[in-house]
């Protein structure tokens, strides 16, 4: 099952799809995502203001791909490839699990983190991010603003 959506995002004109109970485990020549996409430079797209104050990330022309966990704001996610207009590009993707603290893992709602507890719905990275600011914590009683994820 697959779900195609579209909106205006502080990024621009965001598409997203949204592949369900997708079982393949193995790839294959002819398996995964294939994407034909044409930014259409052609066309002259003029607005009567300023555009450049509108979005928050002026990412400039072409192609900007975002892979996310479920319910994962694009604007926290850190991994992003980008593609220039006339240009192709061949990726691969693989899972990531994080190994960093003992208490680190989906069940975390009531987990202990010292402080560092959150009303987030569990995702991966956000995990990662508690349990880093947790041992930056332990050992220099500070942590680095970029993991306050819940700012």
């Amino acid at each position: 099952k697959t779900r195609f959506n579209t909106s205006l995002t502080e990024m621009g004109q965001c598409h997203s799809i949204t592949i369900l109970d997708n079982n393949q485990t193995t790839e294959t020549e002819s398996g995964g995502l294939q994407l034909i996409l044409d930014a259409q430079t052609d066309e002259i797209f003029q607005m009567p203001i300023d555009y450049d104050h509108l979005f928050s990330y002026p990412l400039g022309d072409g192609f900007h791909f975002f892979l996310e966990e479920p319910e994962m704001h694009t604007y926290r996610s850190s991994h992003a490839i980008t593609v220039a207009p006339g240009k192709s590009i061949f990726a691969g993707v693989f899972l990531n699990k994080y190994k960093l603290a003992h208490n680190c893992r989906p069940d975390w709602e009531g987990l202990d983190l010292d402080g560092y507890n959150t009303n987030l719905k569990y995702q991966a990275r956000d995990c990662k991010s508690k349990c880093i600011a947790k041992e930056y914590n332990k050992s220099c009683s500070c942590a680095p603003l970029v993991f306050d994820i819940d700012s």
